[in-house]
C-alpha cells in the first residue's frame, strides 16, 4: 500500500484505521510503499490500538464511534478485549 505524505479522510488507510492514526502513519511512512502481512488484521489492530489510546486520553465512546465509523457497542467490545 502506498502511503501518501498527505492523507485525507477519503483514503482507504483513513477508512480502515481512522484519520488521526492515518495522519500519524503518513508522518512516519509518507511517500513509501508499505506491505502489510495479513493486511486486514494489521490495520484492524492499529485501529483498535488508536481507539484505546484515544479513549485513555479522555475521548467519549460516542465520539470514538463516530470518528471511527463504528457502533458504540463495537467500541466497548474493543475496549474490553485483551487482544486489542
Amino acid at each position: 500500500v502506498f502511503v501518501p505524505k498527505v492523507i485525507k479522510k477519503e483514503h482507504r488507510i483513513s477508512q480502515a484505521i481512522g484519520l488521526r492514526m492515518a495522519k500519524k502513519m503518513a508522518r512516519y511512512m509518507g511517500g513509501e510503499n508499505v506491505t502489510f502481512v495479513r493486511g486486514a488484521v494489521a490495520l484492524r489492530k492499529a485501529r483498535n490500538k488508536a481507539i484505546i489510546q484515544t479513549y485513555q486520553q479522555g475521548t467519549r465512546v460516542g465520539d470514538l464511534a463516530r470518528a471511527f465509523g463504528l457502533t458504540e457497542r463495537r467500541i466497548y467490545s474493543i475496549l474490553g478485549s485483551p487482544d486489542s
